[in-house]
């Protein structure tokens, strides 16, 4: 039993604290006898320091037992606040890593998809302007021969249509690039300073997170130029001003990215 109307030994303070700690989870022992005994401690100070108070003002601060139970109290208050707000501040932040690493492969698959789209394109471009010219010599031919019969003036027609359909083909295979250019846009638009931010304030991030920066190095490489320190530290030193940064992102010209650099991110060599 402990009296709770006089001051309690520094054992009971040091008990009574234990008592009510074993009930705050994922403390390690040693830790919550270290601040078991750091608040009987901090609650004798306060005591010894009203008795001087009252000697030389003769005022009374009272400290009992029940201001040390408050003490504990707010303790564990503080402790469960701070732990909320900090598994917040981490899910968030995880969730930001989260996205710039989906942009990013988003962005390298696309810009890989658009690439061999306009090589398709730059053929079947190729393969038009051979039949268009086909088709003039055709016509010719067909204008000095009109006069000896409407078979080959019929089979010109025919041929031009074939033309004008293929020539339909090919802006349409155009149309169907454009949307996968807009979502690719959009992924990086997503991104916002308060993320990079988060992103560049890691000491140690997880692994997965220095490759997306090493593959932002690779593919941002002026001139194709692939450094060879894709470390974090040169990851950090890139996003050394935030906005200057994420405007580089947006500006990024994705239509001149070097073959080099896409191969290297593709390969996943653009690690650190």
């Amino acid at each position: 039993m402990f009296d709770w109307f006089h001051s309690w030994p520094n054992e009971a303070l040091v008990s009574v604290a234990q008592r009510f700690l074993i009930e705050v989870p994922n403390i390690e022992e040693t830790v919550r006898e270290s601040v078991a005994n750091h608040m009987a401690y901090a609650h004798q100070c306060v005591t010894e320091a009203s008795v001087r108070y009252m000697e030389a003002f003769r005022r009374y601060n009272y400290t009992t037992p029940k201001s040390y139970l408050e003490l504990i109290s707010l303790y564990k208050s503080l402790l469960d606040r701070k732990r909320t707000e900090l598994k917040a501040a981490k899910e968030r932040l995880e969730n930001g890593v989260d996205k710039i690493a989906q942009a990013s492969a988003q962005v390298a698959d696309l810009q890989k998809a658009l690439k061999d789209e306009q090589i398709i394109v730059e053929e079947k471009k190729a393969q038009t302007d051979e039949l268009i010219v086909s088709i003039g010599k055709e016509k010719a031919v067909v204008d000095d021969a009109v006069e000896a019969g409407r078979e080959d003036e019929e089979a010109a027609g025919k041929l031009a249509a074939e033309v004008m359909a293929f020539q339909e083909e090919c802006e349409n295979d155009l149309k169907a690039a454009e949307p996968i250019i807009a979502e690719a846009e959009a992924a990086l638009n997503s991104l916002d300073k308060n993320s990079l931010g988060e992103l560049k304030s890691f000491g140690s991030p997880a692994a997965d997170v220095v490759s997306v920066v090493s593959a932002v190095i690779v593919l941002t490489a002026p001139g194709g130029k692939i450094p060879k320190d894709l470390s974090w530290a040169a990851g950090k030193k890139m996003m050394g001003n935030v906005d200057q940064f994420l405007k580089s992102l947006i500006s990024f010209d994705k239509d001149n990215t070097p073959e080099n650099c896409c191969a290297q991110v593709r390969c996943g060599e653009g690690g650190a």
